[in-house]
């Protein structure tokens, strides 16, 4: 009897979960079916895939092949683009994305067999080369990234990141030649400094070199009119406006506030506004919206003001130093501008998606060796995925000047690039949120008001002081209330096991979101 009763009730438990296969089996068949049927969640789905191809290519960390994979990535292009079904199309679709992310990373190790920079490691050699980029000049010395790089017997592969003495000045496109000893980058307490300069193809630093030849460029170069002309900015901004107030301004507009106090400095990393200090994507956001409406409201209208507003654009992520937060802020202004010319409401998603496929085949490094690419994407999805729902709750919070959007979006924000604050830098501020809500509601009328200070002072570097008085007031308030929360002891925790927090968070976020993607309404995003 108890025989027969096992035997009936595993075959009625088999049943049942026979059954709940079946059910699953179908649910993922239908996701699958809305997914292909879905330009646009094609479209994501098919992003998402390159991603993770330059993911699992960054897990290996080693060079590859290439030929295998051009091949393969090439057949399946061939398939997509031939294939009859809508189902097949979308897997072959995947399966090259993913490819070509994992083909692009592998581009990014020094090709083998020929010379490089970290062969001279420790070596007193002749050097020559030339300036690529922005100088970043500080108190004591200029630093300058340098391409083209020769020594007396052959060419190198790599950049070589030099660090010479305040004066003269140097300029993009100048040719520098010295003798110096090689090093190569290493890691800091708390920061991957050798992979940060990996992410943008330096191999090796020199400071300081001896038998310094500076040879200015000859020819015209439209890069470095543009920042010859924003050091003609800089200088004016400085001429209206006194310390510390020039130095914040200039890292709003420009970025780049290397002449704040190193005081100052700790107490914006303190209370977690650091992003800040420096132009980042909420300023290039700012800039893009109040060009964008003044040009559709000029005479130029709103067909001709797309394209000059997206020039300007592209120009400002180049004065402002082409960070990773920037190009990213840029990227998605451009392709937004797109939408809006095409008469389309584009997808937020898909833009972030889109933003981060461009960004990574231009350079695939970004993603796990620079923190504010990182900390950029994070904060941005916070936003695009929690700010209403966050807002939601916030209903007891009153929308006077935008106080409750302003709250929603800063815990939205602060809630994704958790996370990567903690597994990086292994300290949380508690009190960032607060002081967020505090200044960066002053932040665009600050850019507005230093912005026509220096239009001003290049008339009149007298009367652009009388104008930039609202800039130095909104700017004093910005840096009191900085300096005020700084001091308080709890302003910034170092946590223990930090990323076993930052691990243990992420799960409970990504949870999160998936909880959420269950609740839709009509407001949100879709996640």
């Amino acid at each position: 009897m108890d025989e027969i009763c096992l035997q009936t009730c595993t075959s009625q438990d088999l049943a049942f979960n026979m059954k709940e296969w079946e059910h699953q089996a179908n649910g993922f068949r239908e996701y699958v079916k809305r997914i292909v049927a879905s330009p646009s969640r094609s479209f994501f789905v098919v992003c998402l895939s390159f991603i993770g191809g330059v993911v699992l290519a960054a897990f290996l960390n080693r060079p590859i092949f290439e030929i295998p994979f051009w091949i393969f990535a090439n057949l399946f292009l061939f398939a997509a683009l031939i294939f009859p079904s809508r189902t097949g199309k979308m897997i072959l679709w995947i399966l090259f994305a993913f490819l070509i992310g994992w083909l692009r990373f592998g581009q990014t190790f020094p090709p083998s067999g020929i010379p490089n920079l970290l062969e001279l490691s420790g070596r007193q050699t002749v050097i020559k080369g030339k300036i690529q980029g922005e100088v970043v000049v500080r108190t004591n010395n200029q630093e300058v990234t340098l391409v083209n790089i020769q020594t007396p017997d052959e060419p190198l592969f790599g950049k070589l990141l030099v660090r010479i003495p305040r004066y003269p000045t140097v300029w993009t496109g100048d040719t520098l030649a010295f003798r110096c000893r090689i090093q190569v980058p290493e890691s800091k307490p708390g920061f991957r400094y050798d992979r940060f300069l990996n992410s943008r193809g330096i191999l090796a630093t020199c400071s300081y070199p001896q038998e310094l030849d500076i040879r200015p460029a000859k020819n015209f170069s439209f890069s470095r009119f543009l920042l010859q002309g924003k050091q003609t900015m800089l200088d004016t901004l400085a001429l209206v406006l006194p310390e510390p107030h020039a130095g914040f301004v200039s890292g709003l507009l420009f970025g780049g506030s290397q002449t704040l106090s190193e005081d100052l400095r700790g107490d914006f990393s303190r209370v977690g506004v650091s992003h800040v200090t420096a132009a980042s994507g909420y300023n290039v956001a700012i800039f893009s919206q109040l060009l964008l409406l003044w040009l559709m409201r000029s005479s130029l209208g709103r067909k001709r003001a797309l394209p000059v507003a997206a020039g300007f654009v592209v120009i400002y992520v180049f004065l402002a130093g082409a960070t990773a937060a920037v190009v990213r802020a840029g990227i998605m202004a451009l392709l937004a501008m797109l939408g809006t010319g095409w008469g389309r409401t584009p997808s937020m998603r898909n833009i972030l998606a889109l933003t981060a496929v461009v960004m990574l085949l231009l350079n695939p490094r970004l993603l796990f060796d620079d923190v504010g690419f990182q900390l950029s994407f994070a904060a941005t999805i916070g936003l695009v995925l929690l700010a209403s729902r966050f807002e939601s709750l916030f209903r007891f919070v009153p929308e006077t000047f935008g106080v409750r959007t302003s709250l929603a979006a800063t815990f939205a924000a602060t809630t994704l690039s958790t996370p990567v604050l903690l597994w990086n830098f292994g300290t949380f501020s508690f009190i960032a949120p607060i002081v967020n809500l505090l200044i960066l509601p002053w932040i665009p009328y600050l850019m507005l008001f230093g912005s026509f200070a220096i239009g001003v002072g290049f008339l009149s570097s007298s009367l652009g002081s009388i104008v930039a008085l609202p800039a130095i007031g909104l700017s004093s308030i910005v840096l009191h209330v900085v300096h005020w929360f700084g001091l308080l002891p709890f302003a910034s925790s170092q946590i223990p096991f930090a990323q076993v927090f930052a691990i243990t968070s992420a799960g409970g976020i990504t949870f999160f979101l998936v909880w959420l993607s269950h609740r839709p309404r009509a407001q949100d995003i879709d996640v």
